[in-house]
């Protein structure tokens, strides 16, 4: 069966979050943050 290794999130998810996702869902809760003086939204790199 299918199964999800690792997630994608928003940097504003990064903290505790990371580790309870690590820890409860044995799932890599990896984040993306903007660069640095970015204004608005782009699409970001997640590799």
């Amino acid at each position: 069966m299918p199964s999800m290794v690792v997630v994608w999130a928003d940097g504003g998810y990064a903290g505790k979050l990371v580790a309870w996702v690590d820890t409860q869902c044995r799932i890599a809760l990896d984040t993306v943050r903007k660069h640095k003086g970015q204004i608005g939204f782009r699409v970001l790199p997640h590799c």
